[in-house]
């Protein structure tokens, strides 16, 4: 929903989105020796899940004065995601498949972010066009694992600046730098510590002690525009994570 007022520029937008699903996964494997027609170990699963996400958003904008805007916002991010597995394992002497109740699990998370904005959009000598702006975001992350019961997420938060500044040349040329802060975090098979063996070989398990992932970006960009609608975009960037997210392998 747009509300637009009377002075020229001045609005305040509400919106709201959801994304809603169901997922399955099922693996079934068996191990044999060469010399060997019956397996000898084996495994396998059904994971029925849900994955639900809403948001929730409300944005200002109002010019303070010619070529002069003010934006602000608030939102607010609800993530669930449940799942289930029941694991059975192969009886390799009886050759019947039993349940495991290592292995089987249930497990609810939920994430809930509160994030704020505040940005303004100016002129700077009649020469560069300035967009500033600085973001606050708090995360408070919950999760209820069968196997491993009061896991810790700690709650963080992150403030993110960043700054535009171009300026535009004749000839629908213009010049762009621009520093960015962005924020990664750490998905749910990131942060479960259910160790999964449906790969006996590669065994793994996540982390719920994960930080976000922090990205400072710094760009510099060029732009040209041609009447026959043809277009030249060169960007030469510098990023640095840190902390970074990846995995390992021991």
């Amino acid at each position: 929903y747009k509300r637009k007022f009377k002075k020229e520029g001045a609005e305040l937008e509400f919106s709201y989105d959801g994304n809603f699903g169901n997922n399955t996964t099922s693996y079934h494997q068996l191990q044999y020796y060469p010399s060997n027609s019956n397996a000898f170990a084996g495994s396998n699963s059904l994971n029925p899940g849900k994955e639900n996400e809403v948001n929730f958003a409300v944005n200002y904008a109002y010019p303070l004065k010619k070529e002069v805007v003010l934006e602000t916002g608030f939102k607010t991010t609800l993530q669930k995601i449940i799942s289930n597995a029941d694991v059975f394992t192969l009886n390799g002497n009886s050759g019947t498949f039993s349940r495991d109740s290592l292995q089987s699990y249930t497990s609810d998370y939920r994430r809930t972010i509160y994030a704020g904005y505040a940005s303004i959009n100016f002129s700077l000598f009649d020469f560069l066009e300035v967009i500033s702006g600085i973001r606050y975001e708090y995360t408070i992350s919950k999760a209820d694992y069968s196997n491993a019961h009061n896991v810790a997420i700690p709650d963080y938060s992150n403030l993110a600046p960043s700054l535009i500044i171009g300026h535009n040349f004749p000839n629908k040329q213009m010049l762009k730098l621009a520093y960015s802060y962005r924020i990664e975090r750490p998905d749910f098979r990131d942060l479960n510590p259910f160790m999964n063996l449906a790969d006996p070989h590669n065994i793994t398990t996540g982390n719920p002690n994960l930080q976000p992932e922090i990205g400072n970006k710094i760009e510099l960009g060029y732009n040209k525009s041609y009447s026959s609608g043809a277009n030249i975009n060169i960007i030469a960037y510098y990023q640095r994570n840190s902390p970074d997210i990846k995995p390992y392998i021991t």
